[in-house]
């Protein structure tokens, strides 16, 4: 065998043994804190352009709360009877996207207005299943999934607005 025929098998068996002596090892716990307690279910979570942090289920299924900047912690806006979010994204002109699964649609909520409005609920005439999470793009794509429910129309799927 040629000198560098050697190194590259020598090479390849201590990459492979430090591998699969890593995969044996349970991941390192690494030092975290808790930044709020207190949330019914919360998921969710989007940051602001300012740092705050929102999160749905604050004390009710229906309502979000905001983890703000500073460390203080409170409702922000209650969707009330219209449902409860899930997923949730903000856009660059500082609108919060959420999944709203109770009503089977994506929503958009104007912060200064604390207004909802209806993006999406319905694909080729059928209704959304439960939208749950959300993705938004740099370019402006909205993604959210959309599982299967048996009750519901279809199966899960992903869709791109």
């Amino acid at each position: 065998m040629r000198p560098h025929g050697m190194f590259f098998v020598l090479l390849t068996f201590l990459l492979s043994y430090s591998f699969s002596a890593q995969a044996a090892k349970p991941c390192k716990e690494l030092p975290f804190e808790v930044v709020a307690e207190g949330f019914k279910f919360p998921e969710g979570p989007a940051f602001d352009a300012e740092g705050n942090l929102y999160v749905v289920a604050y004390r009710e299924y229906s309502e979000i709360g905001v983890i703000r900047a500073d460390g203080t912690v409170g409702p922000f806006f209650d969707l009330g009877s219209e449902g409860a979010p899930n997923g949730m994204a903000f856009s660059s002109d500082g609108r919060l996207f959420a999944c709203e699964y109770e009503g089977d649609r994506i929503v958009a909520i104007d912060l200064a207005a604390k207004k909802v409005s209806t993006v999406v609920d319905s694909y080729q005439g059928k209704p959304l299943n439960d939208p749950n999470d959300i993705f938004l793009c740099a370019n402006g794509d909205l993604y959210f999934t959309d599982p299967y429910r048996e009750d519901a129309t279809g199966g899960g799927r992903v869709f791109v607005y």
